[in-house]
């Protein structure tokens, strides 16, 4: 899926949204979506996928960040 860099700023926000509303940590340097589109229920997009990233540590972590690198379009890497 294409995607513009605003759209992925997004996408980053709203995870870090759903980690603040569900009380987990994350780095405080990214700033977390504010705020609902009209007519949205939630922010709990792709929660499924994100929930499971929580706990795998910071080795399998990186592996699975350079996994989705690895297939990601050349003009996002």
């Amino acid at each position: 899926e294409k995607r513009s860099k605003g759209s992925v700023k997004m996408k980053v926000q709203n995870i870090a949204a759903m980690l603040d509303d569900k009380g987990f940590s994350r780095n405080s340097k990214v700033s977390a979506l504010a705020g609902l589109p009209a007519g949205a229920s939630g922010r709990e997009t792709d929660w499924d996928l994100v929930s499971e990233m929580i706990n795998i540590g910071k080795s399998n972590h990186w592996a699975k960040c350079k996994e989705i690198i690895a297939r990601a379009p050349k003009q996002y890497s």
